[in-house]
């Protein structure tokens, strides 16, 4: 019993790590209501916050020598200022269909915030950022280049979020990108109610948003979302901010061609700022994002063309709209970059170096994989057909919907075949490495289609008006027992050695100096050791190299890495016939060694047995 409770409760730090992430949400809202008015989608005003806040620190950080707690300061008094505001204009401070589905999701934060980074990338790239930026108040430039990230040039738009949560309480708030991650993702939840509205007819908003409706934005997107991951989702991954904030730019696009094709131009130009507002954000998150961004255009524009009710002329100028602040804001980051981190993200190999060759394996390899998550790709199949019939025809919203979800999928999956060719390593590319969890980033569009779908469906069908009412209570339960029968397999951070192999990193943390050079020794083990020593320690600088299990298992190859590599310390996690001779002493299973270069061997500083 005491373990499940753990799975729970772990300490006051949950209180902690709720508060700061939930306020910088609130800010955020607050901001975002304020800069887009009265005519905002209400439920996605952290977003057009978000927004604010990109702007503010990229053009702050890059073209400024403002420390980022001086631009975190002016954010505060903005979210301040725009709270006495809506209160004096008698608006809301935070829609009411949002805390509803707090309140119902309580057992999921609970566990949630109780949860440590357990995931590669959280190691190796997003936490170090996050972490970076707060130990130095600023971006890194070319002084300070090395942060302990893959790809330091990679954009700041989501490490952000973590920085601010962190800022605020003083200490780096390490699970804040996982509930950052949820309210991102339980924010759009409400917003496909917006969808639903859409296609029930637009009823009335308060009927739209009870209890049992808001649980059933929950469910839209956890249990019912074809690309939900857990180890995405409930990580400091930007996947699910990616996805999020492409999709929601997607609807509000949608929004405005259907304005456009009504004659309502007023409404479409509101539509088309608060698209470039999300824009804004999503260019941020990811190198790669610039690509959706394009492809989104590109749909639109043919949306615009095939449909002769939307004039070109009015398509034009919304389309400038959508991309002046998303490029401000990509323009303003690649001059940074090209003056002190160019090379330190990921690149196109010469024309000369393309796997040309290896294209009908990675097709094939790609189908592979397409094939293994049927439910996902099955959607797709069918908004493919809807797409190639609304391009022919473009008459109803459907089939505006039906084209710019197709141009997302097809676009996209087009550009990841490409990477595959000319960016990917060879190994990568024949595994089609990552290709289903890069597909997520496009995934909400299915989540998008279904809701609509379902919501048409839904004012033809007598049999689900009769049991709307069971299917909502329904929802409410699911949300909110399932996550005390899953919370095993949502408390990923207690699986396999990694819990083990984090509490070996925060002791070493105390053993070796901050200058020391150390080398990791797991033949056995995939290398996540080294990520999650590198940032337990702090010391990414003097992290020269583990061996695992995709090293030649062999005393030569272990010493010519000791010798090339020049260790002060090796931290021993497993090993191979043979590798006492290199050290002096039988590696015992299920024990950990830390090691010392003496003048003339190596000598034990500190063991651990592990325990299962």
């Amino acid at each position: 019993m005491d373990s499940y409770l753990n799975y729970f409760l772990s300490g006051p730090h949950q209180v902690v790590s709720i508060v700061s992430t939930f306020t910088v949400w609130l800010g955020l809202s607050l901001i975002g209501s304020v800069v887009i008015g009265r005519h905002a989608m209400r439920v996605a005003t952290p977003f057009f916050g978000w927004a604010v806040t990109t702007l503010l620190f990229t053009l702050g950080g890059v073209l400024t020598d403002l420390s980022f707690t001086t631009i975190s300061i002016v954010l505060g008094i903005l979210a301040l200022v725009s709270f006495v505001y809506l209160l004096l204009t008698q608006q809301s401070i935070l829609d009411h269909s949002f805390i509803k589905l707090v309140v119902i999701t309580i057992p999921l934060w609970i566990l949630i915030s109780g949860m440590v980074a357990s995931q590669w990338d959280e190691f190796s790239h997003w936490l170090p950022s996050a972490r970076f930026l707060l130990d130095h108040d600023r971006f890194p430039d070319s002084v300070h280049s090395i942060t302990g990230a893959s790809y330091p040039a990679y954009p700041y738009g989501w490490p952000i979020l973590m920085y601010l949560a962190s800022r605020l309480v003083g200490d780096f708030v390490e699970n804040s990108g996982a509930l950052l991650n949820l309210l991102v993702l339980l924010t759009f939840g409400l917003v496909l109610l917006e969808v639903a509205r859409i296609g029930l007819g637009k009823p009335d908003k308060e009927k739209s948003k009870n209890w049992m409706m808001v649980a059933l934005a929950g469910l839209l997107v956890t249990l019912f979302n074809p690309t939900f991951v857990q180890k995405l989702v409930l990580t400091a991954y930007s996947e699910t901010s990616t996805s999020v904030t492409i999709a929601l730019a997607g609807i509000l696009t949608w929004m405005m061609l259907d304005a456009l094709a009504n004659k309502e131009h007023r409404a479409a130009m509101h539509l088309a700022w608060q698209s470039a507002l999300t824009l804004a954000v999503h260019i941020n998150l990811r190198q790669a994002n610039l690509v959706l961004f394009v492809i989104l255009i590109i749909s639109i524009i043919i949306i615009g063309l095939r449909d002769p009710r939307i004039s070109s002329g009015a398509l034009i100028k919304r389309v400038i709209i959508l991309t002046i602040p998303p490029l401000v804001v990509y323009t303003t980051w690649r001059f940074h970059v090209a003056a002190h981190l160019s090379g330190s993200e990921f690149v196109i190999r010469p024309f000369d170096n393309w796997f040309i060759e290896l294209i009908p394996e990675i097709l094939i390899a790609m189908l592979t994989v397409a094939s293994k998550k049927g439910v996902y790709f099955l959607i797709v199949a069918v908004v493919l057909v809807f797409g190639i019939r609304g391009l022919w025809r473009m008459e109803t919203s459907l089939d505006r919907l039906a084209v710019l979800t197709s141009g997302m999928f097809l676009g996209y999956n087009a550009f990841l075949f490409f990477t595959y060719v000319a960016a990917f390593g060879k190994a990568d590319a024949l595994r089609v490495a990552s290709y289903w969890r890069y597909n997520i980033h496009v995934g909400l569009f299915a989540s998008i289609f279904c809701t609509y779908g379902l919501a048409l469906v839904y004012c033809r069908s007598h049999f689900l008006k009769v049991w709307h009412k069971q299917f909502g209570v329904a929802a409410i339960v699911i949300l909110l027992i399932a996550p005390l029968i899953f919370a095993k397999k949502l408390r990923f951070d207690h699986e396999g050695r990694k819990p083990y192999f984090q509490m070996v990193a925060r002791d070493i943390k105390a053993e070796i100096s901050e200058d020391a050079r150390y080398f990791i020794v797991d033949p056995q083990g995939n290398g996540e050791v080294g990520v999650i020593t590198k940032f337990r320690t702090g010391n990414s600088a003097g992290y020269v190299g583990v061996m695992s299990a995709f090293h030649p298992p062999n005393v030569k190859a272990l010493n010519s890495r000791l010798k090339n590599s020049k260790p002060e310390f090796v931290l021993i996690h497993s090993s191979f016939d043979g590798m006492d001779t290199v050290f002096g002493f039988p590696i015992l299973p299920d024990r950990s060694y830390l090691l010392k270069k003496s003048a003339s061997d190596w000598v034990q500083v500190r063991t651990w047995i592990e325990t299962n």
